[in-house]
């Protein structure tokens, strides 16, 4: 693909933090054109369900929800109740099952699999927060913009690059890839959800 790039006269990222990677492979006249997303006020409208998180991709480490599940130990004792929704299919997803047994959260935590990407809305129009935990370099996700869309608010961390576009403590909180950042930023999402979706 490197070799086919170099014949290119334009490339376009769709993250500065894409273009980097491209700048470090070698690649030269790169611009950045951010991923659109369609702004849906119908959805938005909808009452959402206080205490809910969601996590919608890949079931994969690079998707960081393995910390995800380390975190919701220590935040079912700081907000009892909270429910997560983690959608998705992958990898991880047996172990991830297994683990939730093992931290006494399986009553806490729903795994539903793939879900259409219309069933995707609706619950990120009805969730307090949407988390995206990513270890890896996270191009731009379409879920985080979507959900942004819908007036819901962001957990992402510092390896996303929704990162480059987000106000940080405005439309949600920008953390670290660590279980425990994520703990705090899932806490302060649900403590200050109703002034972060007045912004």
């Amino acid at each position: 693909l490197a070799f086919l790039l170099k014949f290119a006269d334009k490339k376009i990222a769709i993250s500065n933090l894409v273009k980097k990677i491209y700048i470090n492979s070698g690649q030269k006249n790169i611009d950045v054109i951010y991923n659109p997303v369609e702004v849906l006020k119908s959805q938005a409208a909808r009452k959402f369900n206080k205490s809910t998180i969601v996590f919608a991709g890949r079931l994969t480490p690079g998707k960081g929800v393995d910390l995800l599940l380390m975190a919701i130990p220590k935040v079912l004792k700081k907000v009892p109740g909270t429910q997560f929704i983690i959608m998705g299919e992958g990898i991880l997803k047996k172990k991830l099952k297994e683990n939730a047994k093992r931290l006494k959260i399986r009553s806490n935590v729903k795994f539903p699999g793939h879900v259409s990407h219309k069933q995707v809305l609706a619950v990120l129009a009805s969730a307090s927060a949407c988390i995206m935990p990513s270890r890896w370099p996270e191009p731009l996700s379409r879920t985080a913009l979507e959900s942004l869309s819908v007036a819901t608010p962001l957990v992402i961390t510092k390896r996303s690059g929704n990162a480059e576009i987000f106000k940080n403590k405005h439309w949600g909180y920008i953390i670290s890839p660590t279980a425990h950042d994520l703990t705090n930023g899932i806490i302060n999402v649900l403590k200050n959800n109703k002034k972060l979706r007045e912004n």
